[in-house]
Order: structure tokens, then sequence, then C-alpha cells
């Protein structure tokens, strides 16, 4: 399995969303992953002595906080935009499809 780029920026709708290192989320605010709608910012716990996480776990926290981006513009109701479970889930299943991408189509 490989990695991907988690990015510094990304463009979503036309809007700049700016990804950030959090070293004390877990701490302050016991999340690993956030979605500011106001600001345009994801912000991401890494890993730490005091907290170790894989890659893969950060890498699905990234999607997961960019999916409520994406859903917070697309859905229609509090509850689709809002489903944690659901987001969960798509973000799962979007990692995957990452990870496990080969070969370029020409």
């Amino acid at each position: 399995m490989k990695n991907f780029t988690i990015p510094k920026t990304v463009q979503l709708f036309g809007e700049t969303i700016e990804v950030r290192w959090e070293k004390n989320l877990v701490s302050n605010q016991d999340d690993v992953g956030q979605a500011h709608y106001r600001t345009n910012m994801i912000l991401l716990q890494p890993s730490t002595d005091a907290l170790p996480r894989p890659r893969s776990s950060i890498e699905v926290t990234y999607l997961h906080e960019l999916l409520h981006f994406i859903m917070n513009q697309i859905a229609h109701s509090d509850e689709e935009k809002n489903s944690e479970d659901f987001i969960d889930l798509l973000a799962g299943v979007l990692h995957q499809v990452l990870i496990t991408a080969e070969g370029e189509l020409e």
C-alpha cells in the first residue's frame, strides 16, 4: 500500500481550504480532526509520542474533514451534512481507492 499526499491547500468550489497540523487537538478538544467552514481550514492531529497515529489514520481523518466541506456545499439537509457515520464510511472507501490506485490511463 502507498500513502497519498495530504496537501497544504486544496481548492473546493472556488474556495481555498488550508490544511494545518494542530498538535494539541486531542488534548484540548478530544478530536483528531476538525473542519472549520468559516475560516476554510482543516485541522489535523499529527502523530506524537503521547498519541502515536498511523499515517493511514491521519489520511482518513483528512478525507473525513474534506468530505465535511464537500457535504456542507452539496447536501440539502443538516442530517445529510452531519452524519458522522456516513462521512466515516465515505472517507474509508475513498482512502482505499486512493491508496490502491495503480498505473496511469493513457
